[in-house]
């Protein structure tokens, strides 16, 4: 993504609930060491998509993805 390019909220919303689908098989077998490392990665590449005002709604999406998914907050 170019630098200053931004999603909508409703896109990095849409990639959220993706994410909360796809996230617990890709993480089978993974440690819960690797399992955070992963979700953080994830997490700061939507959160630099994201328009600067919706960072804190993004922020709390994902917080709620990692406590649905027992991924301990960063």
């Amino acid at each position: 993504m170019d630098a200053g390019m931004h999603l909508p909220r409703d896109l990095i919303d849409s990639k959220i609930d993706a994410l909360g689908s796809v996230l617990p098989a890709l993480l089978v077998g993974a440690t819960l060491a690797q399992g955070c490392a992963e979700f953080e990665l994830l997490s700061a590449a939507l959160l630099e998509e994201c328009l600067p005002e919706d960072r804190e709604h993004v922020w709390m999406r994902l917080a709620e993805l990692s406590r649905k998914l027992g991924i301990p907050p960063a």
